[in-house]
């Protein structure tokens, strides 16, 4: 890119080409890419590699992503829940134990099957109750609470 076109590659390049290389199943690709990537990727990009290779089922690649997005303790609940369900495809039932142990101590909790959930007077989807809670055992959901839409049901 930076011969052909004198362009030099941003995070949102790597990005891109994470997420092509992981839709195609050309997953060791995608690894390389992070590999040889020069910028600190986000919890979003390891969970992009994450999914694809819960989609393609690889799980070794997988599990190396997986990893690497434990380090970083998101408050997304989401990643946390794509992981545990890579293990659960796999049939990685210690992995999958370990998982939801590791989500238990972190403080996510999941409300299943719920569509809308009563929050301090406005209504939130499950997902971002459980991010809630992530937030509030760290001290810091009032700064985070405006990151949340609420929905209005009336």
């Amino acid at each position: 890119m930076q011969s052909t076109y004198g362009v030099s590659p941003h995070l949102q390049h790597f990005s891109c080409m994470i997420d092509l290389f992981g839709r195609a199943g050309l997953l060791k690709r995608a690894e390389e890419i992070i590999i040889k990537t020069p910028y600190e990727l986000t919890p979003d990009r390891w969970a992009t590699l994450l999914g694809a290779c819960k989609v393609h089922q690889n799980t070794d690649i997988g599990e190396w992503a997986a990893e690497k997005l434990q380090e970083m303790r998101p408050d997304n609940p989401g990643y946390y829940v794509l992981v545990a369900n890579m293990y659960a495809d796999a049939g990685r039932w210690d992995k999958l134990a370990k998982m939801r142990t590791f989500m238990r101590d972190v403080g996510v909790l999941l409300i299943a099957r719920a569509e809308y959930v009563p929050v301090c007077s406005a209504f939130f989807a499950p997902v971002e109750v459980a991010a809630l809670r992530v937030l509030e055992s760290k001290g810091t959901l009032r700064e985070s609470i405006s990151v949340f839409k609420a929905y209005d049901l009336s």
